[in-house]
């Protein structure tokens, strides 16, 4: 009988292999896919932010000039990670200039921790 921990390295291990074994244009499409979701998320995280900017607005110990910023932060990244996964051609050479950081796959994982 396996122990916990040895059943979910098997099972991690069994994930390994198959992610191994896929095709690289079928990974590619769903982390793009899981990319654009996660920036559609983050687009209603700011959103929610923003309205609840609103019922803070009359209590002067809520800090509403920070989470305005931390806020608008949150739409703006949520839109540029939007953008540069759905390649919008319009776009493509202000993201490469500008924010370089996305065409690697640690600098998309920092901005998505930044963004947590």
């Amino acid at each position: 009988m396996e122990d916990a921990g040895g059943s979910s390295r098997s099972v991690l291990n069994e994930a390994a292999e198959r992610v191994k074994a896929a095709a690289p244009a079928r990974l590619t499409k769903c982390m793009r896919l899981t990319n654009m979701l996660n920036a559609v998320l983050l687009g209603a995280s700011g959103v929610i932010s923003f309205t609840l900017l609103g019922q803070c607005a009359d209590q002067s110990d809520c800090g509403t000039s920070s989470m305005a910023v931390l806020a608008f932060y949150t739409l703006l990244f949520a839109v540029l990670l939007l953008l540069f996964e759905m390649r919008v051609n319009s776009t493509r050479g202000w993201i490469s200039k500008n924010c370089g950081f996305m065409y690697s796959n640690r600098g998309k994982a920092i901005l998505l921790l930044f963004l947590a």
